[in-house]
């Protein structure tokens, strides 16, 4: 299913542009859709209470908190939805950019160039869907997406992997080092290791306090603390990268 969140104060424009964005996707055979509209900030975040959405259409002058507070709320929540910003202002185009934003389109947006943006932003959605590991087990192969997947483990010779939704999956008993057995996992730079036995994805890293590092979905891991010192510096450095 595709999701998708519009936040704007002007209540006659988010339902005009939830409008035209079913209408969009319907014409283009998109039926298994999700399209929600809020009509504050504080609203939007309260009722999401961190659900993640693929695509986020949100306006940029709001009473209250403004569209890119919001933007920089749910990037240090660890959500990576595409952020398109709708204004009638260019005044924060520069500032959309500390949020990692898709696209900065001011109103009135032509209908042409709205579908030429979601069908490319849909693009990028589909292929990071497709981004994961597939976990040999004793009960069968499982694919994780990496957008799913909070860390991996070395757990008496086998690789455990953990998910944001609450699931750990066992794998085979490994015959190569750690670091080997994620190399799949490492050459996406979501992922990073610490200490000799965790590789953890930085994109879903909450929050990092003094002695362990909390991911969303409610994991939770407590290395040492020079460890949880050196993922912070990563962690740090990933977003400033992105």
């Amino acid at each position: 299913m595709l999701k998708i969140t519009i936040c704007d104060d002007d209540v006659k424009a988010a339902d005009q542009l939830r409008w035209e964005v079913v209408s969009f996707f319907r014409s283009e055979g998109v039926e298994d859709l999700n399209v929600s509209v809020f009509n504050s900030p504080v609203q939007m975040l309260r009722e999401l209470n961190g659900e993640r959405r693929d695509i986020y259409l949100l306006d940029v002058l709001m009473p209250g908190m403004n569209g890119i507070e919001l933007g920089h709320r749910l990037r240090a929540a660890g959500d990576e939805g595409l952020i398109i910003y709708l204004t009638s202002s260019t005044e924060y185009a520069l500032e959309s950019y500390d949020v990692s934003a898709f696209q900065y389109l001011t109103k009135p947006v032509e209908s042409e160039k709205l579908h030429d943006v979601l069908r490319r932003a849909v693009s990028i959605t589909q292929e990071e869907r497709l981004r994961g590991v597939i976990v040999r087990s004793n009960s069968g192969d499982a694919f994780l997406p990496f957008s799913q997947l909070t860390y991996a483990e070395l757990k008496n010779r086998s690789v455990c992997y953990y998910t944001s939704d609450g699931r750990v999956i066992q794998g085979m008993t490994i015959r190569s080092a750690f670091r080997d057995a994620c190399a799949e996992l490492l050459r996406d730079r979501r992922f990073t290791i610490v200490g000799a036995s965790w590789c953890v994805n930085l994109s879903l890293i909450t929050s990092i306090d003094k002695s362990a590092v909390n991911f969303k979905g409610g994991g939770c891991l407590a290395p040492s603390r020079r460890a949880v010192e050196e993922l912070r510096t990563k962690w740090l450095e990933y977003w400033l990268e992105s």
